[in-house]
């Protein structure tokens, strides 16, 4: 009687390991991703519009006229206008004056 449990049990064993993930032939099809990606201009948007809410300058700001120049290659025509925007952008003194000529950049963009 024992020895007979003994081979049910071995049964269901390998019943279950048989039927785990990842065993069979049975396929998976993984979703299409449904985040947009976002283009370079579209991020250089937000990055001027968080410099035209707060009016504060960071390390960052440096950053934005060397990204100008990659922009041209996501279709920006205007690209010398937007460079010439955010470098008065990045030299700007007061708040005000930040966010005022992050404004006029964020004009110059689609």
């Amino acid at each position: 009687m024992k020895s007979a449990l003994h081979g049910v049990a071995l049964c269901c064993v390998a019943a279950a390991l048989c039927s785990a993930p990842g065993c069979g032939s049975a396929t998976y099809e993984y979703p299409e991703a449904t985040t947009p990606v976002k283009t370079k201009v579209e991020l250089f948007k937000e990055s001027l519009q968080a410099y035209a809410n707060s009016g504060t300058l960071d390390s960052g700001a440096e950053l934005l006229i060397s990204e100008v120049d990659g922009l041209e290659a996501d279709g920006l025509a205007n690209v010398a206008e937007v460079k010439s925007a955010v470098e008065a952008m990045v030299a700007a003194k007061s708040p005000s004056d930040v966010k005022k000529k992050a404004e006029e950049a964020l004009k110059l963009l689609p």
